[in-house]
Order: C-alpha cells, then sequence, then structure tokens
C-alpha cells in the first residue's frame, strides 16, 4: 500500500508539471495563434453574422472569376494571376543592349531556335526575395518557358514549398501558355541539376537563410569550368548542336534581414564585391563569347551589378534586364526573347561600373557609439554623408558640374572607374531611366505646356507626341526631366531630376498617342532649413526666381544633356567634357520671376495640401542639431572638400542622450480633461461601429462613437494594432486577424479566409485550396514598367486576392527608396527615385481600395539598410529627408491625383520602420507622425509599428501619434505593461493617462483613425449588427485541448486514488493499532 500511495503522489506531481505545461502552451499559442496561422496554413477565427442576408454587397469579384451562380472559380481567378503575372514581366524587363548579329539585331530570337542556357540561375532563377516578398508555390521557371511552345500549369514540377498547389484539369491554353519554342540544350541542364547547391532556390536562396551580413561574406556559387568539366567532360561538344545562341544567366539574391556589405565575399570568388561578377561568372560569360556568335545574357538581380564589362565586351551581343519577375514571369521573359512582345522597361535604378563611386557607400553597415553600452537602449547609428546626392542625383549633378566648371567637381575624389579624373561615361555603365525596344520612337511636346498658378498650388501641363517610327509594335514610356536653378554655394540641388512619366498603349509601326502629363512643380521645390517663416517657426520649400528646365529623355542622362544643349553646351566647346551632344528642341524653357517679388518664392508651397503650414518637423535628423558641425555632408559647392568620410566610432554627446533613451515625452497628470469624452451615451442613443459604414472622417457622428469607448479600450486598439485586433463591446466592434503582409500578393493561402459566409470563398473541396498567393514580381520589376495603369491594376489584383480571403488591411507595399545598392531589401523597395516611388505606392493603393483592400506600405521611414536594422540611429538633414525618402510617402498620402470636389483621398495605411530619424524613434517621432504625416499631409489613416518595435515607449508612441502596435500578442489582454522595464518610466494605465489631455486626445484620434480605415474597407462586406467572431478548431487548439483534458483528467485519477490508498492506508494503521 505503501508503493502505491507513493506512486500516484509521483503521478500527481509529474501530471501537475504536464497539466501546466499544457496550459501555459494554450496561452501562448493562444496569443501568437495568427502567427501561427499564417506559418501552418490553421485557421483559427471566422467573423460571421446570423443574419447574412445584407452582407457580401459592397465589394464583390468580377464576373471574371466566378461561377454562374456568384461561387467562386479557383482556375479561372489562377488564371488571371498567371496573365498578370506574365505581363508584369512583359513590361518591367528592360533591354540594356542589343546589338547586330550577322546583319541583324541579337534579339528577338527566331521561333524554333536551338539555344544553350548556361550559368546556375538558367536552371534556378531568382523569382521573389527570399524573405520580405517571396514567392510561393508552383513556378514556371525559364527552362519551362523558354523549352516549350506550351507550359503545362495542370502538373508543375517545380515548387517552392511543400504546400505547393496543383492546377488540376485547367486548360491552359486559356491563359496564353504558350512558351518561346526553343529548342534547349540538355546536356547543361542536366550538369547544372547535378551541380546545383542544397541552399540555392527561386528566391535566391533556401527561404529565411542568410546570403550575407556581418558575419557572413558572399558567394553566389556560380560553378566553375572545372567543376561544370568534371561533371561533363564533353560539354562543349553539346554547343555544336544548340549554337543559335547562348543565353547566359546571371543574378543576385534580395532578402529583409541581410544587407550586401562592402567587400564582404568569399575570397575564392576573386571579386572585390558582392554585386561585382565573380571569376566563374565572368568565366562562363567568356566561354560562351568564344563558343558563340550570339551571346545573350540575362540580369536576375535587384541589387544593381557592376556589369561594365558586359556592356563593353563587343562579343556579348544583348543584355536585358528582369529583376526577380515572381511565379509566371518566366513567361513574359519568354515573349520577350521570341518577339512575341517588345520589351518596354527602363532601369529604376542608376547601374554604374563600380558600385562604391555611390557616396552613400562611404558610411554603410555596422557602426556602435563609442559611448553606448552594447546592451543599451540605442547602440548603433549610420551617418548618410551624401547628403543630397543618392543614386542618378550624385551621379548626374556631378556630371553637369564638370560640364559647368563648378565646384571642384573635375577631380580624381570619388572616381573609382575613372582612369584619371572623375568621368560620367567611366563611372555610370546605364543611367537611370533607361531602356531599349525592339522599335523605334519620336517623342515632341505638342503646343505650348498649360502653366496653372495659384496661391498655394503650381503646375504644368505637357501634351506629348509619341510616334512609333519603326517596323515593330510596341510601348513607349514617357518621362519628364526638371532642372531647377542653382546658385553657387546656396541650397544643395539635384541638376536633373525625374518629375512626371506615363506610358502608350501599343503602338503600331507608324502610329501616334497624345499623351497629357501634369508636373507638380512642388516636386522640384527645394526644403530650406534655415528659411524664417512669417510664424516664427522655421523650415518651408523654396522656389528660386529664375530659369526652369523641363525635357523628354530616354533616363536622366539623355535628359541632362537636352537640358544642357538647351544651356548652349556641346562636346566640341566644353572640350569632350560633355559625353554626347543633347536635344534642345526636347527642352521646355520656363522663366520663373515671382510676379516681380522676392528672388525667392517661399510662399506657394508653405501651406500644404492639407492647408498647413510647414516648417521643419524633424531636426534632431541631423546630428549637428546636438553637435554642431561635426558632420559635413556632400555639397555642390565643393565636391573635393565635402566628399564623405567614414565616421566609425562616434561619441554621441550629451545633449543626444535623452533621446537615445528614449526620454521622449512627459506625462502630465493635471490637465483639465473634463471635456475629453469617455464611457459617454449619446441624447440621441448609442451608436454601433457599423453605423458609420462608408462614412466620411469628418462625419460628426464619430464623436458620438468615440466617446461610447473607454480608455482602456481606446489603449487597446493601439497595444493591438497588428494581426490580432480586440473586440471592442461598447460599439459593437468585433476584433480579429486583420492585416497580412507583403505587396507581391498576400501572405495567405486560399484556404485561409476571415469571413465565412462569403460566396465566392473557395470550398476546402477544392484542389487548389492550397494555393499561395504571393506570386507576382517584386517591386523593382513592377517600378521597371514605368507604367501608372499597371501598376494600379497590380494594386487591384492584389485587392483581389485580399478580397477572396477577407483580409482588410496588406502591409505593403514597400516604399522606401534605395540610398545604395547594397541594402538587401532592394528587391521589396521600388526605386532610387521618390518620384516614381510614391507614384506607384498611390496607384497600388488606390487599385487595391477597389476591392477594399487598405494598402499599409512599409517603412516610413529611412529603412536604409538592414545592418542593425532595429534601432539604428541614421543621421541625414532634413531637406534630404523631405526631397527624397519622405516625398514619396507624400504623394501616395495626398493622392492629388485622385482628389475631386467630393472627396480627398490618397494612401490610408503604413507600416513605420524600425529604425530611429537620428536618435528619436520613428514611431514616437511626434514630428514624424503627427506634424508632418498628419498636419502637412492630411493622413487619417492607420499607422503601424513594426512587430515588436518599441514596446518600451508605449506612452510615447500614443503621443506621437502612432495608431498601433504590431506586437503578435505580446501585450497582455487586461493591460500594456509586459515588459518589466519601461525605457520612458512610464507604466502605461487607463487612471494614469486621465490627467493628460494629449495623451487622451491621441488615443481618440488613433482609435478613430483605425476604425476609419476599416469602415473604408473590405470588412464592411462581413459586418452587421450581430457580426461574431466564432472559434475554429484548429491542429495546435486539438493538441493543447487534448494534453490538458488528458493530464487533467489522468491527475484528478490520480488524486482520487491518492486519497483512497491514504484512507486506506489510515485506517489499515488504525486496524493495526
Amino acid at each position: 500500500m505503501l508503493f502505491k500511495t507513493r506512486l500516484w503522489r509521483g503521478l500527481i506531481v509529474v501530471f501537475t508539471f504536464v497539466l501546466s505545461i499544457a496550459i501555459m502552451a494554450a496561452i501562448i499559442l493562444e496569443q501568437f495563434r495568427t502567427s501561427i496561422d499564417n506559418l501552418t496554413g490553421s485557421h483559427s477565427e471566422v467573423i460571421e453574422t446570423t443574419d447574412g442576408d445584407n452582407l457580401f454587397k459592397e465589394f464583390v469579384p468580377p464576373a471574371e472569376v466566378l461561377n454562374a451562380d456568384g461561387t467562386g472559380n479557383s482556375n479561372k481567378l489562377i488564371a488571371e494571376f498567371i496573365k498578370f503575372g506574365r505581363r508584369l514581366s512583359q513590361e518591367g524587363s528592360v533591354l540594356l543592349k542589343n546589338e547586330e548579329v550577322d546583319g541583324k539585331p541579337a534579339l528577338p530570337l527566331s521561333s524554333g531556335s536551338k539555344v544553350t542556357l548556361l550559368g546556375l540561375r538558367s536552371l534556378v532563377p531568382i523569382m521573389g526575395s527570399a524573405l520580405g516578398q517571396p514567392i510561393e508555390g508552383p513556378v514556371i521557371t525559364l527552362e519551362d518557358a523558354l523549352g516549350g511552345t506550351k507550359t503545362d500549369f495542370a502538373n508543375p514540377e517545380k515548387t517552392t514549398s511543400g504546400n505547393a498547389s496543383t492546377i488540376n484539369n485547367y486548360n491552359f491554353s486559356d491563359v496564353g501558355g504558350e512558351g518561346a519554342g526553343f529548342e534547349l540544350n540538355p546536356d547543361m541542364l542536366a550538369t547544372y541539376r547535378a551541380l546545383k547547391p542544397d541552399n540555392i532556390a527561386y528566391s535566391g536562396v533556401t527561404s529565411r537563410s542568410t546570403f550575407s551580413s556581418v558575419n557572413v561574406k558572399y558567394d553566389p556559387q556560380e560553378p566553375s569550368l572545372a567543376d561544370i568539366e568534371r561533371q561533363d567532360p564533353d560539354y562543349e561538344e553539346s554547343f555544336a548542336d544548340y549554337d543559335d545562341a547562348a543565353i547566359v544567366v546571371v543574378g543576385r539574391p534580395s532578402s529583409e534581414n541581410n544587407d550586401y556589405l562592402p567587400g564582404n565575399v568569399v575570397e575564392d570568388t576573386h571579386m572585390d564585391e558582392p554585386l561585382a561578377l565573380s571569376q566563374n561568372e565572368v568565366d562562363i560569360i567568356n566561354k560562351a563569347t568564344e563558343c558563340f556568335d550570339n551571346v545573350i545574357v540575362i540580369v536576375n538581380t535587384t541589387s544593381p551589378m557592376e556589369l561594365g564589362e558586359i556592356a563593353d565586351n563587343p562579343d556579348v551581343s544583348a543584355v536585358l534586364w528582369v529583376g526577380h519577375f515572381g511565379n509566371y514571369g518566366a513567361l513574359g521573359i519568354a515573349d520577350i526573347l521570341s518577339g512575341k512582345v517588345s520589351p518596354s522597361g527602363a532601369l529604376a535604378d542608376i547601374y554604374v561600373d563600380r558600385n562604391m563611386s555611390h557616396p552613400a557607400l562611404v558610411n554603410v553597415g555596422d557602426y556602435r557609439f563609442s559611448n553606448q553600452a552594447e546592451d543599451a537602449r540605442s547602440s548603433k547609428y549610420v551617418i548618410e554623408a551624401e547628403g543630397m546626392y543618392v543614386g542618378y542625383r550624385y551621379f548626374e549633378t556631378r556630371y553637369n558640374d564638370i560640364v559647368e566648371g563648378r565646384g571642384n567637381a573635375d577631380s580624381a575624389v570619388g572616381a573609382v572607374a575613372s582612369e584619371g579624373n572623375w568621368r560620367y561615361n567611366e563611372e555610370v555603365t546605364w543611367p537611370f531611366g533607361y531602356g531599349l525596344t525592339y522599335t523605334q520612337f519620336e517623342q515632341t511636346f505638342v503646343g505650348e505646356p498649360v502653366v496653372t498658378k495659384t496661391e498655394h498650388e503650381f503646375t504644368i501641363e505637357f501634351k506629348v507626341d509619341v510616334a512609333n517610327v519603326g517596323d515593330v509594335a510596341a510601348k513607349s514610356i514617357v518621362q519628364i526631366y526638371g532642372q531647377a536653378p542653382y546658385i553657387n554655394g546656396g541650397l544643395e540641388k539635384s541638376a536633373v531630376q525625374l518629375l512626371a512619366y506615363d506610358k502608350t498603349e501599343t503602338l503600331a509601326p507608324g502610329e501616334h498617342e497624345e499623351l497629357t502629363i501634369k508636373v507638380d512643380l512642388q516636386n522640384i521645390a527645394t526644403w530650406d532649413s534655415s528659411h524664417e517663416n512669417a510664424d516664427g517657426t522655421y523650415g518651408t520649400y523654396i522656389l528660386d526666381v529664375g530659369d526652369y528646365y523641363f525635357t523628354l529623355g530616354n533616363g536622366s542622362h539623355e535628359a541632362m544633356n537636352n537640358i544642357l544643349a538647351k544651356q548652349g553646351k556641346t562636346v566640341e566647346n566644353t572640350s569632350g567634357l560633355m559625353d554626347a551632344d543633347g536635344d534642345s528642341d526636347l527642352v521646355f524653357q520656363y522663366t520663373y520671376d515671382n510676379d516681380g517679388k522676392n528672388a525667392v518664392d517661399d510662399i506657394t508651397f508653405s501651406v500644404s495640401k492639407a492647408g498647413a503650414n510647414v516648417s521643419n518637423q524633424i531636426p534632431y535628423a541631423d546630428w549637428n542639431h546636438y553637435e554642431e558641425g561635426k558632420v559635413t555632408y556632400l555639397s555642390r559647392s565643393d565636391w573635393t572638400g565635402t566628399w564623405p568620410r567614414e565616421y566609425v566610432n562616434m561619441a554621441a554627446p550629451a545633449s543626444m542622450q535623452d533621446d537615445l533613451d528614449g526620454k521622449y515625452y512627459e506625462l502630465k497628470t493635471d490637465d483639465d480633461t473634463s471635456d475629453i469624452l469617455f464611457e459617454t451615451i449619446s441624447e440621441e442613443g448609442e451608436l454601433n461601429f457599423i453605423d458609420l459604414k462608408f462614412a466620411d472622417y469628418d462625419d460628426p457622428r464619430w464623436d458620438t462613437l468615440l466617446a461610447q469607448m473607454s480608455v482602456e479600450e481606446a489603449m487597446g486598439v493601439i497595444a493591438a494594432g497588428g494581426n490580432n485586433f480586440r473586440n471592442i463591446r461598447s460599439i459593437g466592434f468585433t476584433g480579429g486577424a486583420y492585416t497580412e503582409n507583403s505587396g507581391n500578393g498576400v501572405a495567405l493561402t486560399l484556404a485561409q479566409y476571415n469571413f465565412g459566409k462569403a460566396p465566392w470563398t473557395i470550398q476546402r473541396s477544392d484542389d487548389n485550396i492550397r494555393y499561395e498567393l504571393e506570386v507576382f514580381a517584386t517591386a523593382p520589376t513592377v517600378a521597371s514598367s514605368f507604367n501608372p495603369d499597371l501598376h494600379y491594376e497590380l494594386g487591384k489584383m492584389v485587392g483581389l486576392q485580399a478580397l477572396f480571403v477577407g483580409m482588410p488591411i496588406l502591409w505593403g507595399p514597400g516604399m522606401n527608396t534605395h540610398r545604395h545598392p547594397y541594402n538587401g531589401r532592394s528587391g521589396d523597395y521600388y526605386s532610387e527615385d521618390p518620384i516614381l516611388t510614391g507614384n506607384i505606392g498611390l496607384e497600388f493603393s488606390m487599385g487595391a481600395l477597389e476591392y477594399g483592400l487598405i494598402a499599409a506600405p512599409k517603412h516610413y521611414a529611412f529603412n536604409d539598410q538592414e545592418t542593425n536594422r532595429v534601432g539604428v540611429a541614421p543621421f541625414l538633414t532634413e531637406q534630404r529627408a523631405r526631397e527624397v525618402e519622405l516625398r514619396a510617402f507624400q504623394i501616395a498620402i495626398e493622392g492629388t491625383k485622385y482628389d475631386t470636389e467630393e472627396k480627398d483621398v490618397g494612401m490610408l495605411g503604413l507600416m513605420i520602420s524600425l529604425s530611429k530619424v537620428g536618435a528619436v524613434e520613428c514611431s514616437a517621432s511626434y514630428g514624424m507622425m503627427t506634424g508632418i504625416l498628419r498636419n502637412e499631409w492630411g493622413f487619417h489613416g492607420y499607422a503601424v509599428t513594426d512587430i515588436g518595435d518599441d514596446m518600451d515607449l508605449f506612452t510615447a508612441v500614443v503621443a506621437a501619434g502612432t495608431t498601433g502596435y504590431d506586437v503578435r500578442g505580446a501585450f497582455k489582454a487586461s493591460g500594456f505593461d509586459d515588459y518589466e522595464s519601461l525605457a520612458d518610466g512610464i507604466v502605461p494605465s487607463p487612471d494614469l493617462y486621465k490627467g493628460d489631455a494629449h495623451i487622451l486626445n491621441q488615443l481618440k484620434t488613433a482609435a478613430k483613425n483605425v476604425l476609419y480605415v476599416f469602415t473604408q474597407s473590405n470588412l464592411m462586406n462581413a459586418f452587421d449588427y450581430d457580426t461574431y467572431a466564432r472559434w475554429n478548431m484548429t491542429w495546435y487548439r486539438a493538441l493543447y485541448i487534448s494534453l490538458i483534458s488528458v493530464s487533467g483528467v489522468l491527475l484528478i485519477a490520480d488524486c482520487v486514488l491518492y486519497i483512497v490508498g491514504s484512507m486506506k492506508k489510515n485506517k489499515n494503521k488504525e486496524a493495526i493499532d
């Protein structure tokens, strides 16, 4: 009996422990259930209503993807994705070189051409980012698209994940599955198959693995000629039967959480920099030029590679840039190579001979304050000493100043590829905006541009005639560049910058199209941080009196030369400093005299489009704000004397310390808050969230609704502002998983729908229910199309995906500009240019909204490198911030293209950067979140932190104007104090905030903005007065419930047996006694 009693007691301990573990696991799993659902494909919750008669009528899929009875047809839906993915590559691929071979252009190739594919990436091309904008599911590779007359969508053999769907019984001819129809060299494909490293994948490298970082050196892993010969000693003999052309593919991956870093390469690659060609890549190209007359290089990268030796190699016939082209983009590439369509893209980034010639790359990587502890809240920084001169702005402006004889531009300082002094044509391979087609176009301005000037608006409208004067049907990009007058030693200005663009329809030979393009002169205005405003503040946009130049051009350099030609410059009269004569007939010169007033117009753009006075908002972005004169920024006044130095081991001055420590806000305790109403019912009665369906932001009923909420509920809107919103009982709002990631598709499968009764929901019995939706090309390929209509259609396509899975908010696309080529996340962001980036963001957002998807692009702002991205302090001038990074977001948020007299529209969502702006966290920067975003730009949408960021600054984040945290369940449902150590020393609570009017008003505004966004979204399809969240059984719930149940039952049984055994033991003892 003693043994049994001890046994039961031991089992009680064991099952108590198991039960405790099971309960803890249940709590953790439920907190992070949305993330687990996304990772595993489970489905924990569905939004439903008891009366569905009035639902799913606000946003409806097009008939093309539905059956006759209104139910969803997965085959038709996927067919639309395939066709659109193909079109993205058709328009986004960029022809950079196309020389003649045997009297005709190298491209296109004839049908039936016998082709040899070379390079590891010809077998495993990069179609998406490794992390950030990955691709998922079945893919069509270059081998598939080039090597067949049709692509078998019914039996995809190549996939990116174990969740790969199949498209059963699908008639692929309906979606144009025709490939190029080339005959491919099977021996080389088999050789590369045998040599492929395990970590090489269609997203560049194995999903989520590191390809380059501070601690990992980069290796493209291209097999050597010796490797190939060991695998197939007779490989060269196979060339004879497939010698119409060699197509060599070179590429570089892109990924969140990784960077390329200067000199950070594996030694035996024999390359100096990670974006240079490795020796093995050079060797395979040289082998191709030895053995083939027609050598075509496909550039499969979103990070600008160093390709000068390819551009200059007379034996390389053609170069086609394709970016990372998504699951189906290979079909579009096949169409270009075989001549079914003409390429029509243009580079969204400048390509230079040696990337280290970018002044931004002097300061990139891992920099740590010399006087901050390693575990300090803020220990890392980067100085962006290039100032205004990022991307093509630097190269074109320095070139202009050499021609003009200005600012010591003509020197060897900063020259990397030039043999002597800096020369544009030696440093630059292909300019920003450059691209060829299979035909020729002529573009001319039509008539006089229309100048419209009001007190606070200034635009010029151009009409451009585009004529196809060649013999192939094609589309043509129209780019308008501008130059503002520069005063020696004055404010920094780019000598040329893109101001607007558009694209024609396909024009047959001899056909014309006239485009009307409007230029907003705010985009050429200059931010003057030192200007004193009438209200005593400093900083505004100014326009100098003088000559402004506007020109057409096939890229930034042709535009620059056109402007120089208009100013009287030629190759001859500049003694060859100008590298080509421009066309002055393509330039409109506009002399602005400010109506004879001051030499500087400081009025026109001193008031924003939202009606707010503008002024400096982020002085702390500049290190010199804390320590005057410490940092020197690159300047046109003296290119040589101000060339960036590397800022290492910087000591933060005492004046910066509080900002680095997160001490941004001092809580008030005795404000009069009696007029800030919470938990108050209007005399007219209660309102429900659904009563504000599609209401205007200024509808007075919002005040009534918000007054019903408690302070704790308002805090909960912010604390759970990620992908698991809480219920708000006081207004009848049902929470749920209402956000998801990506921009090249929604990061879900068709199985992961939120809204349970949508008539078009794909049923779980459907063959394609596991179909992954991240299938489109990544951002730079999209940007390179330069087609606003295509960008709008991409938004619609992703919006359609969101409608099928019931997702109202998308964390994407990415809208940071490319500071330099080495940001590993370049594949998630469109371009180095803010005008191109901003307009794509606007078009995407407006297209997505057609199906009720709120786009929340990321990352606002300054995600200029992934190294130390969490909390890194990038220091830059406010002028640079305003005219580059922030201008992109401003265009999309102001949305003036789509404004009407009845409604002010624009982007309604944002995700905030993990970085700081200067020494201040972006999410806690009042200047960023309220001063600029809300007040100047008129933003009244959803602005969420990146995952887990600044949770120790809850009060400061609320005070700044951020509307929510993406915390993935980390904040407790009942409180906001999970972190034992809060940086600002303020433990948030409703009682604590009741004495601070600013915090209470910011809480209300945040709640209003979030709820307003939902009322404009596809969430309105599923909401009515009796909406509720239905709890679904998932595998992990079944697991922990079973574990709790079994361990609980066994624990109770052991307790009973222990008690019975103890009683018997006592009775026996009494009997003996």
